[in-house]
């Protein structure tokens, strides 16, 4: 399924109603993000992004040539394709969790000069360890039907890009269910 603007910016909407009162998130916004949570959704993406890059790399993928994402100078466009599977049941759930429980608060962040929100140290500390928690909990599997965590699907999902393009396969997303 491919996620258009539109479908994402609906996305992003219902997302703001799934977070504490006490958090202020009206829309999506990126370089630089313009309030606390989008500060965390870029951190978040940016850690996944990085590590399907690592993985499509080691299998042998130019990292620059996507599918969904256009060419764009510098910009790593397959890793940004994969994650596109893992961005909310990773990503928005590890920052919906740490707002609605109060475990990151507003005032855990300070602006830069060019507008940039940013957490502080401690908070960027709690932020780390909440995604590798999130990154190394268990769940079903229900492809496979076993137990695993995130990385797991990961390398899968990459295995499977990688079927689909050698042996023309048709390339099955990862699914919450």
């Amino acid at each position: 399924m491919i996620v258009s603007g539109v479908h994402s910016r609906e996305c992003f909407r219902c997302y703001s109603k799934m977070l504490s009162q006490d958090f202020t998130f009206d829309k999506r916004t990126k370089h630089p993000p313009l309030d606390p949570a989008n500060a965390m959704l870029s951190l978040g993406y940016v850690l996944i992004t990085n590590e399907i890059g690592a993985l499509a790399e080691s299998t042998g993928f130019d990292p620059f040539i996507g599918f969904l994402h256009s060419l764009r100078y510098g910009r790593q466009s397959l890793p940004l394709d994969l994650v596109e599977e893992f961005r909310h049941p990773v990503i928005d759930g590890i920052v919906q969790t740490l707002v609605n429980t109060g475990s990151i608060k507003e005032d855990d962040f300070h602006r830069e000069s060019n507008g940039a929100i940013l957490l502080n140290r401690e908070a960027f500390r709690r932020f780390l360890t909440a995604y590798e928690e999130r990154m190394e909990k268990l769940f079903l599997d229900r492809e496979e039907n076993f137990n695993t965590s995130y990385r797991k699907p990961f390398q899968k999902q990459v295995v499977k890009m990688e079927r689909a393009i050698l042996n023309r396969e048709e390339y099955q997303p990862f699914l919450v269910r």
